[in-house]
């Protein structure tokens, strides 16, 4: 079996791994149902993986990270763009891996595992939005403040307006789209911005 056919066979048991566990969760969903799914047997699995835990957790870890290549393609834009694109970019992201979403809403609170992969995936976000804001706050685009602060506020204010429009539904929620987008962040650079002139 050449290179290219081994990645593709892994890629296709950790894509099953995914949809499976999305729809039945993680305790529910067996490495003999994800053969099934695949038309492989058992053996075939635990070739590629020692474990349902490990092939869960390849999984998921390859939904997780594209910061490295988001940040380089915001350096130059003026910062409020830069913060919309990472957002517009963010929610897309968050839109194609809607069995990934789905896993995070259902399983990060009772599962160790989705838990801390959902935990280092903030960490990573964290790590390069903030080098993205130091480096505004040097250029003077953005007045020296709290850079956990604006993470927290970034982070969390787009990953839960999309869990509730688009994973539960609420109908109270706007549509996230450019509008949405780009008023929350002139929210945030304002009163990002006030609090540092008021102290």
């Amino acid at each position: 079996m050449s290179e290219g056919q081994v990645v593709n066979r892994r890629q296709m048991l950790k894509d099953a791994a995914i949809e499976l566990i999305s729809q039945h969760g993680y305790d529910r969903t067996s490495i003999k149902e994800i053969a099934k799914r695949c038309d492989v047997t058992v053996g075939v699995i635990y070739h590629y993986f020692s474990s349902k835990e490990e092939l869960f957790d390849e999984a998921l870890r390859g939904y997780c990270s594209e910061w490295e290549s988001i940040i380089p393609m915001v350096k130059q834009l003026p910062l409020e763009d830069g913060l919309v694109f990472i957002a517009s970019r963010l929610i897309d992201k968050w839109r194609k891996q809607q069995n990934f979403m789905v896993i995070l809403v259902g399983e990060c609170v009772k599962n160790p595992a989705v838990h801390e992969i959902f935990s280092r995936m903030l960490v990573e976000a964290r790590e390069a939005l903030g080098k993205y804001v130091e480096m505004k706050m040097e250029t003077k685009e953005l007045s020296r403040a709290n850079t956990q602060i604006i993470l927290n506020i970034f982070v969390s204010h787009f990953l839960t307006s999309f869990i509730h429009k688009e994973q539960l539904q609420i109908p109270i929620v706007p549509e996230l789209n450019e509008e949405f987008i780009r008023s929350s962040v002139r929210t945030m650079l304002d009163g990002w911005r006030g609090q540092v002139e008021t102290e």
